[in-house]
């Protein structure tokens, strides 16, 4: 399994990191709560997974909303602005594994990345959530596959 795709299964089906909650039943019970919220049956559950919580039809407004109150019950949303601390206790297997295969992490870049997350507003609840999976999710791609350094000069001091 990739570690992209593990880092996803933390996040989005009940497998627990280091961050709150921190129990697989509460993890499950914001997963439940959070379909039955918004229309998600276990099929569509399983099918938005499989494309790591990037939508296809990105109109579907009860998909971003699961996205959405995923990302706030895991206390990764909170008043609206992303909780870096959060994130990052999340994200830190992933990093320690990077670490391991002798990557070098600049913690203080992922943060101000993670940052920038919560400046992109739509004023749509959902949508808002859902933008700020999307930017999450460029941010671990990235740091799985970066950028090649003749493509992206920000890249060179960061990840």
């Amino acid at each position: 399994m990739s570690l992209m795709a593990s880092l996803l299964l933390c996040v989005f089906s009940f497998f627990t990191c280091s961050a709150e909650p921190t129990t697989f039943e509460e993890i499950e019970e914001i997963q439940h709560r959070c379909q039955e919220e918004n229309g998600i049956t276990n099929e569509m559950f399983l099918e938005m997974r499989k494309k790591e919580m990037i939508l296809e039809d990105e109109s579907n407004e009860s998909q971003k909303c699961f996205i959405d109150c995923m990302l706030v019950g895991l206390g990764m949303i909170k008043s609206g602005e992303v909780d870096v601390t959060t994130i990052m206790n999340i994200a830190q297997p992933l990093l320690d594994s990077l670490e391991g295969q002798g990557k070098e992490i600049n913690e203080e870049y992922i943060k101000t990345e993670i940052k920038n997350c919560s400046i992109q507003s739509t004023e749509q609840h959902c949508t808002d959530g859902y933008v700020t999976w999307k930017c999450l999710h460029d941010i671990m791609v990235n740091m799985m596959h970066p950028v090649p350094e003749n493509k992206a000069a920000s890249y060179e001091e960061g990840i």
